[in-house]
């Protein structure tokens, strides 16, 4: 037990020590099972790694709160972007078979061979599309997390302007 906590100890100095990432294989290892693969668990391995580790420097002094937010940002967004890498062309392969089914089965009612045929053409464009769209959705990614770190620089400038008034009126 105790070997373990100098583990989560060390890990928490550094982003990049061997004990950080040693850390993260464990998590994953103890998330990975029924439901969660392989990838989903590094990412939740890693996304509670950084964010412990984004609060023990803060708390420690290291970064301030508002780099702290911009970090997360910056890493919410990365992530996502690499789960969608690794899945996106297999969520759009079922959304357009989902269709295909929908479809079909409404003109089967009038030709009983449309539903195989619909479903077929329902994957192909899903699957062409996942390939597709990847690059667009990566870039939809980048932008929204871009806006949201402007949006970020907005509250802070917008809350010192308060602060700085209310304690102009109080002094």
């Amino acid at each position: 037990m105790n070997e373990e906590n100098n583990v989560v100890n060390d890990a928490m100095i550094s982003v990049s020590s061997d004990s950080s990432k040693t850390l993260r294989k464990l998590l994953a290892a103890g998330l990975f099972g029924p439901g969660i693969s392989a990838g989903d668990a590094a990412i939740l391995a890693d996304r509670g790694v950084f964010e412990a580790q984004t609060a023990y420097e803060v708390g420690n002094g290291t970064i301030s709160e508002q780099d702290a937010v911009e970090n997360l940002i910056d890493r919410g967004a990365a992530q996502v972007s690499v789960w969608f890498q690794e899945n996106g062309e297999q969520l759009c392969e079922q959304g357009g078979l989902w269709v295909g089914t929908t479809v079909g089965t409404w003109l089967s009612a009038w030709c009983p061979a449309a539903l195989p045929i619909c479903q077929q053409i329902g994957q192909t464009c899903g699957k062409a599309l996942g390939k597709f769209g990847k690059a667009f959705i990566d870039d939809g990614l980048r932008k929204v997390a871009s806006y949201a770190k402007n949006v970020w620089q907005d509250i802070k400038a917008s809350a010192g302007s308060i602060i700085e008034k209310v304690t102009d009126f109080f002094a």
